[in-house]
């Protein structure tokens, strides 16, 4: 490949609004001004739009998106007219989830890299704060919509079904929809329902699964002040001059204030307090243009701007579901993605200096970072932007601020590395990308290739889908409904099958039996009714108790 057709990155912005009238197009645009003004260029002179998709659309499931065409209304709103003319518009409306920036930001660095289009701006947003704001204090939904699912498992239905906010538009035609690769199903019957579906929940028991990996001698106090302090150690970096525009919380957090149960700071499931839950409800908008190499120099814009992918990939794990995972905590496709990235780059990842892992939960931090070989005993080394409890972003958008961290972070120390990773699902679907101001070319990947090297065979489980027997529930999580745990659902294994079991108590005696200790592998007895399956302890005194 030439040097004129290298994609590089030449300008990011960031925005944040607190209005409580903001729309998803609006932080879009607002960032995209940045993120050109950044790159020195006019807004219009770009060949290419592409946006990743809102959250928010998720939350109105089975209902047409509102922006019919997003990428059509952005290049109009930004005077975009000549990617309007051609057509050059994208989106990645199949793929939910955080990470869906790499999956956009690599397809059109590879028409970059093609010559199908020379400059481009990718563009995202979050505005679930403020839709949430106008559902519930204004009783406003979008036109079409009944309800609206709140992502805990519940439904918000306003009073008046007449009053409609200004979300939407439809400028004709249909964007062109890239990387419709993987469309698995990353939950499965039984999680939904036993309680499993919702991420806190399954990132909870993803948190009790590395306890009972790494730290089965550690006390349960121990145990949460670990997971305090390293969320503290993350929280500072939302007070960098860098961040603290865009920051939803742009504050040091003590670990007593992320560790302690208070009226403010829930139980939400255990082990994990509101404070070690990435943070849904923000108003936040992230773009970044690209262009290749030959179009940057035409432009004018200086060398020291550009900014150079060293290794990128995008894998789905195997088996994608969490539960039919016999080992919560081992990432077949991660350990896959680490000898990619490390044949592309020809170091070890941990000889990156800057890293931003995702952030959505402690467990995802730490057990990704694992994987990747990356010292994950300390938060802050694993952050640029603080982390999405106190950053906020939560949804799809969050990869394109810590990109554009990335980018700012490498720009001040050139030629130095630093490592962007996304995640999808339930530690799902896997990407992760390399940055740098030193040049390198632009490496074309096979993704099909790439995704047939994982095997999850060894790591695969087959799920009893109506368990009756004795059995061993090995990791579990209790949900909390007004401070007081009201199910503990979990995963074990059938002593006469060897298959996964996926089942709950709600029995108080049994939960707070449960809950006033601290231990795993607990020998029950399942019973299947129709709909789920209930477990009671087989000895009730048990030593295990």
């Amino acid at each position: 490949m030439s040097e004129d057709t290298t994609p590089v990155i030449v300008g990011v912005g960031r925005c944040r609004s607190r209005s409580e009238d903001v729309t998803p197009l609006e932080l879009m645009v607002q960032s995209a001004k940045r993120a050109f003004a950044d790159a020195g260029v006019e807004s219009a002179k770009v060949d290419c739009v592409a946006t990743v998709p809102c959250l928010y659309e998720m939350l109105m499931p089975g209902m047409t998106p509102h922006y019919r065409n997003m990428p059509r209304s952005a290049a109009e709103a930004l005077g975009c007219h000549d990617a309007v003319t051609a057509n050059k518009l994208f989106t990645v409306h199949t793929m939910r989830g955080g990470q869906s920036p790499h999956l956009l930001m690599s397809a059109i660095c590879d028409m970059v890299a093609k010559g199908e289009v020379k400059s481009a701006v990718v563009l995202s947003s979050e505005a679930t704060g403020c839709f949430k704001t106008r559902v519930r204090k204004y009783g406003e939904m979008p036109k079409g919509a009944e309800q609206v699912f709140d992502m805990t498992g519940s439904n918000i239905t306003p009073q008046s079904q007449d009053k409609h906010m200004r979300w939407g538009d439809d400028p004709g035609g249909s964007p062109v929809e890239l990387h419709p690769l993987h469309r698995h199903t990353t939950y499965t019957p039984d999680m939904v329902v036993h309680g499993l579906a919702p991420a806190p929940a399954v990132y909870s028991l993803f948190e009790q699964a590395y306890k009972r990996k790494y730290y089965a001698d550690t006390t349960r106090e121990d145990y949460q002040k670990k997971i305090s302090d390293f969320l503290s150690e993350m929280s500072p970096a939302t007070e960098d001059a860098v961040n603290r525009e865009y920051a939803w919380h742009s504050c040091r957090r003590s670990a007593e204030e992320i560790g302690a149960v208070t009226g403010k700071n829930r139980m939400v499931y255990y082990p994990y307090t509101k404070s070690m839950n990435s943070f849904l409800d923000v108003n936040q908008g992230a773009s970044i243009v690209i262009m290749s190499v030959s179009e940057a120099k035409r432009r004018g814009i200086p060398s020291s701007q550009y900014i150079y992918t060293h290794a990128r990939c995008e894998l789905t794990e195997v088996p994608e579901a969490p539960t039919t995972r016999r080992d919560l905590c081992d990432l077949s496709a991660v350990k896959c993605l680490r000898e990619l990235l490390e044949g592309q780059l020809g170091k070890p990842l941990s000889a990156c200096k800057y890293f931003d892992i995702y952030s959505c939960f402690p467990s995802a931090i730490r057990i990704v970072s694992r994987h990747l070989g990356i010292d994950s005993s300390s938060g802050a080394a694993l952050t640029l932007t603080g982390g999405m409890p106190f950053y906020g972003g939560a949804g799809n958008s969050y990869v394109m601020h810590s990109i554009c961290a990335a980018v700012e972070k490498v720009r001040q120390d050139p030629s130095s590395l630093c490592l962007v990773t996304g995640n999808g699902g339930y530690l799902s679907k896997h990407t992760a990308a390399v940055y740098s101001t030193a040049p390198c070319a632009w490496k074309m990947c096979d993704l099909k290739a790439d995704q047939a090297r994982v095997s999850g065979t060894a790591n695969t489980v087959t799920i009893d889908k109506r368990p009756n027997g004795d059995g061993v529930l090995e990791v579990w999580t209790a949900e909390y409904r007004a401070g007081k745990p009201v199910r503990v659902m979990g995963v074990g294994t059938m002593n006469a099958t060897g298959n996964r079991f996926v089942a709950q108590t709600t029995e108080k005696s049994l939960i707070a039996q449960i809950m006033g200790n601290d231990v795993f592998d607990l020998p029950v007895t399942v019973q299947s009714s129709r709909i789920r399956a209930e477990f009671k302890l087989r000895e009730p005194n048990s030593a295990h108790l």
